[in-house]
């Protein structure tokens, strides 16, 4: 039998479900699936780390053939969500360097990309930090983490066991951002109709505060 303290996962030769068909490139991702009259989403991304739009200029971007709209706070639909990070055009406030600030909806898309590149964005910038500081006036401690464990733990005794060490090494290595997804990034292939709702549909319809009898996904 295996002890509580061995690992059933990490470090085992299992194998996965969808390993052979990733391997050989027989995966289908929801890219590849191509329903008809689709319409293709490309975002302008902002290009500071902290402030507000100023003003911005889609003109150029909806006379474009084959542009069918261009999506920013001043004309999105208004989402009826609690978590901030949702709120996605819902203001001209920017928190962070690459947020959306404009999405541009065509017909292909090396026409959405096209438009995007012609938005004029004007930008009011506000003083930002991207250095953790310990004695930073804005830090708090989260009564959870991930999404529901201990903020703080701890396991061991680090400086005892580094003094007793008969070697020890010293140093500090910084990597880039990087985000879970090399494969294929969460998304989903959606069809509306008239024809009933399914499951993704009742989470998100809320957010439009669309009626589950006018959707199905």
């Amino acid at each position: 039998m295996r002890s509580s303290t061995q690992q059933r996962v990490v470090g085992l030769p299992l194998d996965r479900v969808d390993g052979p068909k990733k391997v050989t490139g027989m995966a289908s991702y929801a890219f590849e699936h191509s329903p008809d009259k689709v319409t293709y989403a490309f975002p302008v991304q902002s290009t500071i780390a902290r402030g507000s739009i100023a003003s911005i200029d889609v003109s150029v971007a909806q006379s474009l053939p084959g542009v069918i709209t261009v999506l920013t706070h001043e004309n999105a639909p208004r989402l009826h969500v609690e978590d901030s990070n949702l709120a996605v055009l819902q203001s001209n406030a920017v928190a962070y360097r690459g947020q959306f600030v404009a999405i541009v909806v065509a017909e292909t898309l090396e026409v959405a990309r096209q438009a995007a590149d012609t938005i004029l964005v004007r930008y009011e910038d506000q003083p930002h930090h991207v250095v953790l500081r310990t004695d930073a006036s804005n830090l708090y401690k989260p009564e959870k983490v991930n999404p529901a464990y201990q903020t703080d733990t701890a396991s061991g005794d680090v400086e005892s066991a580094l003094a007793s060490a008969p070697i020890s090494i010293d140093h500090t290595y910084t990597t880039p951002a990087y985000h879970n997804n090399p494969l294929e990034p969460h998304a989903t292939v959606a069809h509306w109709s008239s024809d009933g709702v399914s499951a993704p549909m009742r989470i998100l319809s809320p957010c439009w505060r669309i009626p589950t009898s006018l959707k199905q996904m």
